[in-house]
């Protein structure tokens, strides 16, 4: 999180970026309800529009964080291994964690079959999104912030050595090109640029923009300015599905115009006046947001056998049922389990028990496959 310092010498969270946190998380629970939930339609394409907004708002505030990344000038090395291993943490050991409870959770609600069929559903809930012909599972983000993450400490060096003119001209270059790529070819040629000769697009460069829009002055010195833009890409991008139903390739990822979208919903929020008292309250569910974005679909399902959504209002309601139903499962987990581990692998465990514990993760990764497999074969 980002900490200031108040006069007292206390160390404070900026909660502006706990609200964004919780309102993207929201926003991801409304899109996976919708779909599975028959919701009335009322203002769909610029509901959808807003909501999907959740994708750009994350990738932000991971890059937000994730560029605090320094290089220790006295040991490089050292400073390499921390980040990796801080991330290894706090991404996959949870991701771990909670889809072994997810496969239990089945185990429980059907266990009349052989428990060793239940590594089928692990595989699928955890894995099955790697392969290209099931990358629409929910776990895709993950994936991809792990990817994203192992770029971070070689390109905050390459950042941080550029200037704010040459950053500037860096994201307008970026930006350029996206628009060249997607409206001018995707949207109005409806053909593909046969080479995309520049790396930096689509979720990528929202996550590089956490670190730029932190950076550069100019996005909150014109912050109003950002804001208003943001608001009407957003109503443009509204209209513009509303009227082809059918979707336009790239409006509601890679298009420039959602990006400037997205930042402008991230500049509103960081600018929503929040008291101490709700701060701590969206520091604490921000502090659970991992557990809740790993556990949420599960729990929609299980209310989706139990709950009918007949009204805008109760579709409201069973957003919130299952933001609370999920919390109720991550937050014991994380307080008696997941915390306490962590802060004991990242600060006082041994190189050897670092060892064991990343050699017990990957055996138990790459073997449930390996079994599955086996099995296969063998029946």
């Amino acid at each position: 999180m980002k900490v200031t310092e108040n006069t007292a010498g206390l160390r404070q969270r900026d909660t502006h970026l706990d609200l964004i946190r919780v309102i993207a998380m929201l926003f991801v629970i409304a899109i996976h309800t919708e779909m599975e939930f028959s919701v009335p339609s009322w203002g769909s394409s610029l509901i959808s529009t807003i909501l999907f907004t959740a994708n750009g708002l994350f990738f932000l505030i991971s890059g937000h964080f994730a560029f605090k990344f320094e290089e220790d000038p006295v040991n490089p090395a050292a400073s390499y291994r921390s980040f990796y291993w801080k991330k290894f943490c706090t991404l996959v050991i949870p991701l771990v964690f909670y889809s072994t409870l997810i496969m239990m959770n089945y185990y429980y609600w059907d266990p009349l079959k052989n428990f060793l069929d239940y590594p089928d559903e692990y595989f699928m809930d955890t894995f099955w999104v790697l392969f290209p012909s099931e990358s629409i599972g929910y776990k895709w983000f993950i994936y991809c912030l792990i990817g994203f993450m192992l770029t971070v400490p070689f390109l905050k060096i390459m950042m941080k050595s550029l200037s704010d003119e040459g950053l500037k001209s860096f994201f307008i270059v970026s930006v350029g090109f996206e628009a060249v790529a997607v409206i001018l070819f995707l949207q109005i040629i409806h053909a593909p640029l046969s080479v995309y000769g520049w790396p930096f697009l689509g979720w990528y460069f929202y996550f590089l923009c956490g670190y730029i829009i932190y950076r550069l002055g100019f996005f909150h010195k014109k912050k109003w300015i950002f804001i208003a833009a943001g608001l009407i890409c957003l109503i443009a991008t509204a209209v513009l599905l509303n009227l082809n139903p059918s979707g336009l390739d790239g409006a509601l990822d890679d298009s420039p115009v959602y990006l400037f979208g997205c930042i402008g919903l991230y500049l509103l929020l960081e600018s929503v006046p929040v008291n101490r008292y709700i701060g701590r309250v969206l520091s604490f569910i921000a502090d659970n947001s991992y557990g809740v974005y790993l556990l949420h679909y599960e729990m929609m399902i299980l209310a989706r056998s139990r709950l009918s959504v007949s009204s805008p209002l109760a579709w409201i309601g069973c957003i919130l049922l299952i933001a609370v139903m999920s919390l109720a499962v991550t937050i014991p987990c994380n307080m008696l389990i997941l915390k306490p581990l962590t802060k004991y692998l990242t600060k006082k465990a041994s190189f050897r028990t670092k060892a064991a514990v990343t050699a017990v993760i990957l055996i138990y990764i790459i073997g449930i496959p390996l079994f599955l497999m086996l099995k296969s074969r063998v029946s």
